[in-house]
């Protein structure tokens, strides 16, 4: 028989792009009582603290969720899992959560896949010029008869640098593999055999920086990733190279970038940036040789679709007495921004 309590803090406009009826159906199931927030906004600290008492079993959570934090974890003390319908944990969940034994799980998986095919997407457009050749056709203009320097370049002809072989990471390799047998990485948690089991060769930064003709990235956030790749790194890249970062802003110097996108040297995709919204006003989006795209990587509607469902699916798991599928130990946690 069902018992306790599950807290759903997401704010029903999400919960409706990203709960399925029948996943919700399944969730009443699951427990004698499923507390929601049906409102059109997400709760605040406040709000959440009102519907947390001893009977709690379980919390959901996602993007605007109010973090539990220690007070909010001392007002459910039976609180057994925290599924996190998003990707990164950090600031919604206290690090004490780990330490109470609670269990905590994310569909950062499902939001991974939608990386990776973005990602391939955006070398594709990029090293095609999509965008230029958009342009040139919406002016009036047509392709130039004899090539050019815009006619673009073959992904089956390249070398693909991946830095970092992340949960993203691991869906890139073997979809960039489908393309072009040269890929290789930089990952310095990663051994010979596990990167030759993945079907790519191991380099250091500076090889894969000066060797890549594209180079993208999908490394975690960590006080040892901040600006790893700055105007040292980026000087290396070939003249001509593409740059893709559908990570985190968090990994390249900004300003170092802008001044290599602005002299011409390389062309990129990004995805992230330090300030967003973008402003209106950044030099970013007066580049020729850049596309820009506002933080989307992740999104699609069959992504948004499943992220809550595979959250059901793991509370569902867990009130069985089986195996989490995505559980989040401790150590990830500092992995994560």
């Amino acid at each position: 028989m069902a018992t306790g309590t599950i807290v759903v803090t997401v704010h029903r406009p999400l919960r409706d792009m990203t709960l399925k009826p029948e996943d919700e159906a399944r969730l009443a199931t699951l427990a004698a009582h499923v507390v929601s927030n049906d409102g059109d906004e997400p709760w605040t600290q406040d709000d959440l603290m009102e519907h947390l008492d001893p009977d709690v079993r379980a919390v959901i959570t996602s993007w605007g969720s109010p973090k539990l934090d220690q007070e909010a974890l001392a007002a459910a003390p039976n609180l057994e899992i925290v599924a996190h319908a998003a990707g990164s944990v950090r600031p919604y969940v206290d690090e004490s959560a780990w330490d109470r034994g609670v269990r905590v799980t994310h569909a950062a998986d499902v939001i991974a896949e939608a990386v990776a095919e973005y990602t391939i997407g955006a070398i594709l457009l990029g090293l095609r010029g999509f965008i230029g050749h958009q342009e040139t056709l919406r002016a009036g203009g047509w392709k130039q008869a004899s090539g050019g320097s815009n006619i673009g370049g073959l992904l089956a002809e390249r070398r693909v640098g991946v830095v970092a072989a992340s949960m993203v990471g691991r869906r890139v390799i073997p979809l960039l593999r489908a393309f072009t047998p040269d890929v290789v990485l930089y990952d310095p948690f990663v051994s010979e055999h596990e990167a030759a089991e993945m079907g790519v060769q191991m380099a250091d930064l500076d090889t894969l920086m000066r060797t890549s003709d594209v180079v993208t990235l999908h490394a975690p956030i960590l006080a040892a990733t901040h600006h790893m790749i700055g105007r040292r790194e980026l000087d290396l890249m070939k003249p001509g190279a593409l740059f893709v970062n559908c990570a985190r802003a968090w990994l390249v110097n900004q300003d170092a970038l802008l001044d290599v996108l602005a002299a011409g040297r390389i062309d990129a995709v990004l995805d992230v940036f330090d300030e967003e919204p973008l402003p209106a006003d950044s030099p970013f989006r007066d580049l020729p040789n850049a596309i820009l795209t506002p933080h989307i990587a992740g999104f699609t509607l069959e992504t948004r679709a499943r992220q809550m469902g595979r959250m059901v699916d793991e509370i569902a798991r867990y009130f069985a007495g089986e195996p989490l599928h995505h559980e989040i130990p401790r150590a990830q946690v500092e992995r994560m921004a």
